[in-house]
């Protein structure tokens, strides 16, 4: 979840949308989440922002909720879902990703991007994930890799991001183990190196865009070749996936400790 301040340039918003470059890794993201998500489950986004991945989301499900604390990225989300003729089942709420609005065991999939680093008690947001998920529910959540060289640089520069230096998988599986609530965890990086995204970020300023597509394949297959390889560590983001073992409404959370 990102301040009011990130989404005063609405163009900006538009930008990402139209974005190839942007677009490309997005779409990689969901094609991961998609299977998770099927045409009979209950989504939530949580920290959905401007609603980007909310729409990818949403064109999956059955019904699909955004939460989000800022006021004007839901203004925008409503507005891009209303161009994508999805508000019949797409719809966003404004509330804290640590105590949301939601009945406990509300949604079959929980899924939240780029949010852990933005909040400052991870594991109470992790609780609340296991609350509003139904049991035997899937939680799947896309961080960016702290160890990823452009990574480590924009969170440098970006006070905001300052929080990625400490977004790891291992910590981040550490996040979920603390909390108990979950079975079957995994964590997969995704093949995503310095410098290809840097390179195609260039590209994007200079390149026409039938290259830029055509450069995109070449970086796609490019990762799945290195997607074997020790570099792993220095992926751009990861996934963490995980099932809600059982009924933990009742559990006193107070008593877990901040990682």
């Amino acid at each position: 979840m990102i301040a009011d301040g990130a989404y005063k340039n609405r163009k900006r918003v538009v930008y990402r949308l139209c974005d190839p470059l942007r677009s490309f890794y997005e779409q990689k993201i969901m094609k991961v989440a998609h299977a998770y998500v099927n045409t009979s489950k209950i989504v939530l986004d949580l920290g959905c922002g401007c609603g980007i991945t909310t729409i990818f989301l949403g064109s999956y499900s059955k019904e699909t909720v955004g939460l989000d604390f800022s006021e004007r990225a839901l203004i925008m989300a409503k507005e891009l879902c209303r161009k994508r003729n999805l508000l019949h089942k797409v719809s966003f709420v404004l509330g804290d990703a640590e105590q949301t609005p939601f009945c406990s065991e509300h949604f079959d999939t929980v899924f939240f991007k780029d949010l852990l680093h933005h909040v400052s008690n991870p594991v109470a947001v992790i609780n609340e994930i296991a609350r509003v998920c139904k049991t035997q529910g899937n939680v799947i959540g896309v961080e960016a890799n702290g160890l990823n060289p452009e990574m480590f640089l924009v969170a440098l520069f970006f006070r905001n991001e300052r929080r990625m230096l400490t977004s790891t998988a291992v910590r981040t599986l550490q996040l979920f183990v603390v909390s108990d609530a979950y079975r079957d965890l995994s964590v997969k990086n995704e093949a995503v190196f310095f410098p290809f995204y840097t390179i195609g970020r260039l590209f994007t300023l200079v390149t026409p865009r039938r290259i830029l597509l055509h450069f995109l394949e070449i970086v796609d297959h490019l990762e799945n070749i290195l997607g074997r390889s020790p570099l792993l560590p220095v992926s751009l983001f990861f996934v963490v996936a995980a099932r809600k073992k059982a009924s933990i409404t009742s559990q006193d959370f107070s008593l877990i400790k901040k990682l």
